[in-house]
């Protein structure tokens, strides 16, 4: 199956608001004190007692502290190329602090690592954040780079159409690397990260199994039949007596 491959090796990891991005992270996990109520910066108005917001405000610097020195970490690896340790601990800090730096870093690391599909969504997430009127410039720029970053992505996600063979049995189940397909996606053109899938079309105990390669900026058309299943004979008739 011949498909067009995308050889563009730009990084664009290294852009100038990235570089700053990496070096000021410990920074941007840390927030003022009057914030500092919740994990994400707004003030706690959960209650009114004093001593619980103290105890509030202290859990929450807990939490940034920790979530700044993964942050720090997931950076290194990220620079060092292991991605995989790079998403783990963008994936914790983001859970944490929920930024749009954080959440950037993370739609990188899933992009690089081939997971295209997921880092679209991690991008156009940042994107939609909503920022309070005095966010910092960086958080803003991040908001920008997720934008242009996802808008470059998306041409490059491999095009998957699963061409139904008619008629098209009710009886019949599709799986693509073991996952259910719902019959919605059935013949309509899906996003699929790149490498190599496989499909497989079961009726009862029959089953037939394809396997396709997709390279990135490609649009491939698989067609699909599904398993006959030979018909069930009629009871012989009672013996004449």
């Amino acid at each position: 199956m011949q498909v067009r491959v995308d050889h563009r090796g730009r990084d664009k990891s290294l852009t100038p608001v990235t570089v700053a991005l990496g070096a000021a992270l410990a920074l941007l996990l840390v927030g003022s004190p009057a914030n500092a109520g919740g994990p994400d910066g707004r003030a706690d108005t959960t209650g009114n007692d004093a001593t619980e917001a103290k105890e509030s405000t202290a859990a929450s610097a807990q939490l940034r502290a920790n979530a700044r020195e993964i942050g720090k970490q997931a950076v290194a690896d990220y620079r060092a190329g292991n991605y995989k340790a790079a998403l783990d601990g963008f994936s914790r800090a983001h859970a944490m602090v929920g930024l749009t730096t954080t959440g950037l870093w993370r739609a990188r690391s899933l992009e690089k690592l081939g997971r295209l599909v997921e880092a679209s969504e991690q991008f156009l997430q940042v994107r939609r954040m909503k920022l309070d009127a005095d966010a910092s410039q960086v958080r803003r720029s991040a908001q920008v780079e997720a934008a242009t970053e996802r808008a470059a992505l998306m041409p490059r996600i491999p095009r998957l159409t699963l061409k139904l063979a008619q008629p098209w049995p009710s009886d019949a189940t599709v799986t693509l690397d073991a996952k259910p397909l719902p019959a919605a996606l059935l013949g309509a053109t899906q996003l699929v990260d790149p490498g190599t899938h496989v499909v497989v079309v079961q009726r009862g105990d029959h089953r037939k199994r394809y396997e396709v390669t997709l390279q990135k900026n490609s649009h491939t058309a698989l067609p699909l039949e599904a398993p006959t299943i030979a018909a069930t004979p009629p009871p012989s008739p009672p013996p004449v007596t």
